[in-house]
């Protein structure tokens, strides 16, 4: 989906040499959570960023508060550009840019992104114990993989899939989701279910603060 940016192209120039400089390669977290979620895959999506960038002008992958999920853009508009790429520049070789990305620098910038659109939806354990809610443990399924523990009555559901569970979950309760730490995945899945009419909140601090605060946990089921 094309939207637009609210940027020049001397901020858009910055952007495209700021990330230079790596080898390309992405470790797994919340930005690959959010390539599987919004693209299909990273590979769907250096696919779909190549094909629209072949074009003369600024191309950017961006976070959109407004869509609560990355999408690319072509002209001005209220998302946050993560990092662009303009033809003319790097020899025309969209590819060659992408192998030379730093996706350190651009994961930090979506998270940072996620956090300033998230702010009010988080919820702390306290506020959450006290309270009848529905809750789904939304880490990426490597980190539940390797867990032995989930939070009490909570249910696994995979942060990349949100609009195959979505609509399963009841709209007269609360909803807390929780990842590891309470950052990009849980965040931008409360963001993505209350796009959905979901009355969702994030654990603050994610399922690591609530074991190191002593909160009780069970078996994983």
């Amino acid at each position: 989906m094309d939207t637009r940016i609210d940027n020049t192209a001397a901020d858009l120039q910055r952007l495209y040499r700021g990330v230079l400089g790596g080898d390309g390669t992405i470790e797994p977290g919340g930005l690959t959570v959010a390539f599987e979620r919004d693209f299909g895959s990273f590979a769907q999506w250096q696919a779909a960023f190549a094909a629209m960038a072949q074009t003369p002008g600024w191309t950017a992958l961006a976070w959109s508060p407004a869509q609560g999920r990355l999408v690319h853009q072509r002209a001005a508009d209220d998302g946050v550009p993560l990092l662009a790429f303009e033809p003319r520049l790097h020899g025309g070789s969209v590819d060659d840019f992408i192998r030379q990305i730093r996706w350190a620098v651009v994961n930090d910038a979506y998270a940072a992104a996620v956090e300033r659109t998230t702010a009010e939806l988080g919820m702390t354990a306290q506020a959450a114990r006290a309270s009848a809610m529905q809750i789904v443990d939304v880490r990426r399924a490597a980190a539940f993989d390797q867990a032995g523990e989930q939070l009490p009555g909570a249910v696994w559901r995979d942060p990349t899939q949100i609009a195959a569970w979505a609509d399963a979950l009841d709209r007269r309760q609360p909803v807390l989701v929780y990842c590891v730490y309470g950052h990009e995945v849980g965040r931008s899945t409360a963001l993505a279910l209350r796009l959905r009419g979901v009355d969702a909140h994030f654990l603050v601090g994610g399922v690591a603060d609530w074991q190191r605060d002593g909160h009780p946990m069970e078996v994983k089921s």
